[in-house]
């Protein structure tokens, strides 16, 4: 079992493989899978004369290359995998009402980027 983050559960954790980036983000290739709250789709895209990626609708900056594109949607795909704190967060839901959760910092989606150009 690989080492867990501190604060985490461990017995949430079981390694499934491993995380592939250009940059090297994470000291070592694991890649955990716990409970996950959902999915995160990154779609690279055309977008404002360049391209970007995009998620759930909303889309990042305009880079001039689809492989920066590309690159910029593996970061934000990694990063959004790595697990947190436990944490009490507020938020607005789209009706305008404001809600109060704990967020536990080892739930987090699973990714993956669609391209297909």
């Amino acid at each position: 079992m690989p080492d867990a983050w501190p604060g985490s559960r461990p017995e949430l954790f079981r390694p499934i493989g491993t995380i592939v980036t250009a940059d090297r983000l994470f000291p070592r290739p694991v890649q955990f899978q716990g409970p996950s709250m959902s999915h995160v789709t990154y779609e690279i895209v055309e977008h404002d004369g360049g391209w970007a990626y995009r998620v759930d609708g909303v889309y990042s900056e305009t880079f001039a290359t689809h492989q920066e594109a590309r690159k910029a949607a593996r970061v934000a795909a990694a990063e959004q995998m790595v697990p947190g704190h436990t944490e009490v967060i507020e938020y607005e839901d789209a009706e305008g009402r404001w809600h109060v959760e704990t967020a536990r910092g080892g739930d987090r989606p699973e990714t993956d980027i669609k391209d297909s150009g």
